[in-house]
C-alpha cells in the first residue's frame, strides 16, 4: 500500500533535495550567489513535473482514488438490474423460466456495461465454463429454474468479484469465482 506512495513522494524528493544541494554546491564554488533563487523556483517546477508523469504512469489505477470503488458500484448497479430483468423473463416465460436469460438482448446490455466498467475480456455464457478475474460469467441452470451473474470487479484486491443469483443473493465472492455448472453464488 505504501510503495507506491513511496515512490510517488520520496523518489522525487530525494531528486529534488539532491538537485538543490548539488546547484548550492556549484554556485558556492562559482561565487555566483545571487543566482542561487533562480534555481530553486526551477527545482520546484523540476519536482512538480515529475510527481505529474509519476501519477500519470503509474497512479492511474485505483490505487489513490475512489475511481475504481465507483466503478464498482456501477458494477453492481448492473446487477441489481439484471435481476429485475431475469424476473421479468421468468413471468413472460411459459412455462414459467429463466430461458435464453443470458442471450436477452435487454440482459446483453447490462452484461456488456458490466463487462466494460470492469475491464473483463469477455462475456462467458458457457455453464461448462467457470468465472474468472478476467470474464464477466452468466449461467443458467440446464433446469432453466435458477441463474447466476458473477463480474470481477476492478478494486479486486478488496473483494475479487461480485455474484448475485435467482436466490436473491447479491454478495462478494472473495475471490471464488462461480464454478462449472453453477447457477447459484458461492
Amino acid at each position: 500500500m505504501f510503495g507506491p506512495l513511496l515512490l510517488m513522494v520520496v523518489f522525487p524528493f530525494a531528486f529534488t533535495c539532491f538537485f538543490v544541494i548539488s546547484a548550492v554546491k556549484d554556485f558556492r564554488k562559482t561565487k555566483r550567489k545571487g543566482k542561487l533563487f533562480a534555481i530553486i523556483p526551477l527545482t520546484i517546477l523540476v519536482f512538480i513535473v515529475y510527481t505529474f508523469i509519476y501519477t500519470a504512469l503509474f497512479g492511474g489505477g485505483c490505487g489513490f482514488s475512489s475511481r475504481c470503488k465507483s466503478t464498482d458500484a456501477g458494477t453492481r448497479a448492473n446487477l441489481v438490474y439484471i435481476r429485475e430483468m431475469a424476473n421479468i423473463l421468468y413471468t413472460e416465460n411459459t412455462p414459467n423460466s429463466f430461458a435464453g436469460l443470458c442471450t436477452d438482448t435487454k440482459v446483453n446490455s447490462f452484461l456488456q456495461s458490466a463487462k466494460k466498467t470492469s475491464k473483463s475480456k469477455v462475456v462467458n455464457r458457457n455453464i461448462a465454463e467457470g468465472g474468472s478475474d478476467s470474464a464477466v460469467t452468466c449461467h443458467v441452470s440446464n433446469s432453466n429454474d435458477s441463474w447466476a451473474v458473477e463480474v470481477p470487479l476492478r478494486n479486486n484486491a478488496e473483494y475479487k468479484s461480485w455474484c448475485a443469483d435467482s436466490s436473491g443473493a447479491s454478495k462478494s465472492n472473495g475471490g471464488i469465482y462461480l464454478a462449472p455448472f453453477a447457477s447459484k453464488c458461492p
